[in-house]
């Protein structure tokens, strides 16, 4: 019987582990190049218009619940000063933006929405066995163009009568470490550092209080009247 009951054990199918999310902060600045460059020197698109971001994750209002999991916006802090060498000397910072997110593969990634009055387009982190960031931005040094052609004044969302310099890049990335993006124009300083979210806190339980034992009520024996005497 016992060899039976161990056999029956072998061949049971293992049970399913949850996988544990990791989680990951990630930073970027995305800077101009001084004097835009060697413009010449790049293989620009004959056209290149606003791109569409419309299914990525837009951290302005706050946290974002996804289908994929929670997106939550962080103070850009940890690159303070890279942010601060590169003004010193002539890199303008167009944009300087942080966020929370977990790891998650590239059919479930999701990116993010990265927009100033210049610069529009998605950063998105992807895991499979090595880290990777992607990079989708378009950067109008003159600002968006408006369409005055109709004889209104509307706004064109996503093709832009200005000049627009695209960055299309994937870095394979190594966490606590800084990496580069750029092109003639402008570039992108990048880094992601693996999160451990605290352990549960465990509430206390509360022992209802042991009763208080009453002592038992000893009733004495009353002694009987005494006889009156004659």
């Amino acid at each position: 019987m016992r060899l039976l009951l161990l056999i029956a054990a072998l061949a049971a199918p293992p049970l399913l582990v949850a996988e544990e999310t990791v989680w990951y902060d990630v930073e970027v600045i995305i800077f101009a190049q001084p004097g835009r460059g060697d413009i010449q020197s790049e293989g620009w698109p004959d056209k290149s218009g606003r791109p569409d971001s419309g299914d990525a994750v837009r951290l302005d209002a706050g946290t974002v619940q996804t289908v994929a999991g929670r997106f939550i916006p962080l103070a850009a802090e940890r690159l303070t000063d890279v942010r601060q060498r590169l003004e010193r000397n002539g890199y303008p910072v167009i944009a300087h933006t942080a966020w929370r997110q977990p790891g998650l593969a590239r059919e479930r990634a999701l990116p993010v929405a990265v927009e100033t009055d210049t610069l529009a387009g998605t950063l998105r982190l992807t895991l499979s066995r090595f880290l990777h960031l992607e990079a989708r931005l378009a950067y109008a040094p003159e600002g968006w163009g408006t369409n005055f052609g109709d004889g209104t004044n509307t706004t064109f969302p996503w093709e832009s009568v200005v000049t627009v310099y695209p960055l299309n890049e994937e870095r394979r990335m190594r966490s606590r470490e800084l990496h580069y993006l750029d092109n003639p124009v402008f570039g992108v300083i990048a880094t992601v550092w693996p999160y451990e979210p605290p352990a549960p806190v465990a509430e206390p339980v509360e022992t209802p209080p042991a009763a208080e034992e009453t002592p038992q009520e000893i009733q004495a024996d009353e002694p009987a009247p005494a006889g009156s005497a004659d």
